[in-house]
């Protein structure tokens, strides 16, 4: 159902103008319009208004990061309602009293630091906080912790709408802390039954989203049409299959050259902390070498407005800019451009091995989350796996210069007497009968020497019948 479009207060459009207010219009606009539908007057705005509008959110089925969002934005908007003398209350300032990891978790964490990435540890201790936080609400211990508490917990994970793949880090990660804490003698309950494998959430394989073949086409064509460093940018990760994250940190000295005279793009250390070189073509090399000249002297290839995360929501935005249009199914993400390429590699019959070093990735099994083929090349190699096993069971047909061998008598009854041989009983009369068969051989050797008489042949009688 389309909302009706509410004409934001001269009061709100003044904060939008002013710093606090960049990127907080959706977010006032939500604000508004559930004023407008409850007809309150924005000067008799109380707190629990804006419990009420936020239980409507939630109701609705709004995801927990977006209410977040949300929450941050329209709460400055308010507290700056309250410095203008607007409303009575200054909302956002009840924050919660931060948690305090405990000795034990900093120890844990401490003994992370020599073998994890200083990302990895960050992690832990985001976990650890969060599940010390909810035992400070339950007023529980970790020493004190049984199975019934641990499903209580892994229910309020739930509760909020976290995802699949982040309770399942979170469980991970916090399994290893009991882990590491039943080794010191901190707890007396087995961790491995305090956390089982069965409270792992299952996650959703995503199916690979490669765009369309002629949409795919039409916007690589847009890009280049464009002119603009972010079409330019787009048709480059197009070409190249890199992340948007490693995208916005390339070095303008990203081109190399091997003695042959093939062109690569080096590729920064991305999201799995390797380093790789992409051929790239001529096109792609010369769009490289028109954003090195813009970006001369800078620390990027491409310029950024504001920050890198900015210049990823620009490069989202022309992304869907140029797809507008375009008969695509699905949401426009800059990673279905990686989706397309490894696809498009695939279904030209590149190996998965060498799709797997392009995409920087440690496992086929991750490649294979990205490589779809294409309907039409399995119905080719269909007919041709047919046209192989065809050539397999075709029976070979006697013509005048294919000439089939003759059973050779000898040989077999030779055969027979091995086999008799090998496996003769005690007391039989294998001798005897091998003794027949040798005799056999003797006949049918004369027969084969003995010059045959005119008379005696058929071809002969008939002749001589004539």
């Amino acid at each position: 159902m389309a909302h009706t479009r509410v004409e934001l207060p001269r009061v709100a459009r003044e904060f939008l103008r002013t710093e606090s207010g960049r990127w907080c219009k959706p977010a006032i606009r939500l604000l508004h319009r559930w004023i407008f539908e409850q007809r309150i007057d924005l000067t008799a705005l109380t707190e629990t208004h804006i419990e009420q509008f936020w239980q409507q959110r939630r109701l609705r089925g709004v995801a927990t990061v977006t209410l977040k969002n949300h929450s941050y934005r329209v709460n400055r908007y308010l507290r700056w309602l309250h410095s203008k003398g607007v409303l009575s209350f200054e909302a956002g300032r009840e924050n919660r009293k931060p948690i305090v990891l405990p000795r034990a978790a900093c120890a844990f964490i401490d003994t992370l630091r020599p073998v994890r990435k200083p990302s990895t540890c960050k992690g832990y201790a985001v976990d650890l906080r969060d599940i010390h936080a909810w035992l400070d609400e339950q007023e529980l211990s970790v020493d004190t912790l049984d199975r019934g508490g641990i499903e209580h917990w892994l229910g309020s994970l739930a509760a909020r709408g976290l995802l699949p793949v982040t309770r399942y880090g979170r469980i991970i990660n916090v399994r290893t802390y009991f882990r590491w804490l039943s080794e010191k003698g901190e707890i007396s309950a087995d961790p491995d039954d305090l956390l089982r494998s069965d409270d792992l959430p299952k996650i959703p394989t995503l199916l690979p989203r490669p765009f369309p073949v002629e949409a795919d086409r039409e916007l690589q064509r847009r890009f280049m049409e464009s002119g603009t460093p972010c079409g330019q940018a787009l048709f480059i990760m197009r070409r190249s299959g890199i992340r948007i994250g490693e995208l916005v940190r390339l070095d303008p000295d990203c081109l190399d050259e091997d003695f042959h005279g093939n062109t690569f793009l080096k590729v920064p250390l991305g999201k799995l902390d390797n380093e790789r070189l992409v051929p790239l073509d001529d096109e792609s090399r010369e769009i490289v070498m028109a954003l090195r000249q813009i970006a001369s002297g800078d620390r990027f290839l491409i310029l950024p407005v504001l920050s890198r995360e900015t210049l990823k929501k620009q490069l989202t935005a022309a992304l869907k800019d140029a797809a507008f249009g375009l008969d695509i199914p699905g949401q426009i993400v800059s990673h279905r451009l990686r989706h397309t390429y490894a696809t498009e590699l695939l279904n030209a019959g590149m190996s998965l091995v060498g799709i797997m070093k392009l995409l920087g990735h440690r496992s086929l099994n991750m490649t294979m989350r990205y490589a779809a083929l294409t309907q039409h090349t399995v119905v080719k190699d269909y007919y041709k796996a047919m046209a192989q096993i065809a050539r397999q069971y075709e029976l070979p047909t006697a013509t005048s210069s294919c000439t089939i061998d003759k059973p050779n008598p000898d040989r077999m009854l030779r055969d027979v007497i091995s086999h008799l041989r090998k496996n003769a009983l005690a007391g039989s009369n294998t001798q005897r009968l091998i003794a027949r068969i040798h005799k056999l051989r003797h006949e049918i050797a004369h027969l084969d020497t003995a010059p045959c008489s005119p008379m005696k042949h058929p071809c002969a009688r008939k002749q001589s019948a004539g």
